[in-house]
């Protein structure tokens, strides 16, 4: 298992900010491990739709 680090992102200020973390449980890859982390940081986390998250996974940044 390895934990998630999910960031509300401000572009006007160009600043994240962490908000919470997400473990990802699966013990090998399925495919779409990025696609399922990604729904459920927004379903968990979301405030508003225009919202802009980051999440870093090993070390690779992706925004959604």
């Amino acid at each position: 298992m390895k934990s998630v680090i999910v960031y509300r992102v401000n572009p006007a200020l160009k600043t994240k900010t962490p908000i919470g973390s997400l473990i990802e449980r699966r013990k090998k890859e399925r495919g779409k491990n990025f696609v399922g982390l990604l729904s459920l940081a927004r379903k968990t986390f979301l405030r508003a739709p225009q919202e802009t998250f980051q999440i870093d996974v090993g070390g690779m940044w992706i925004e959604f």
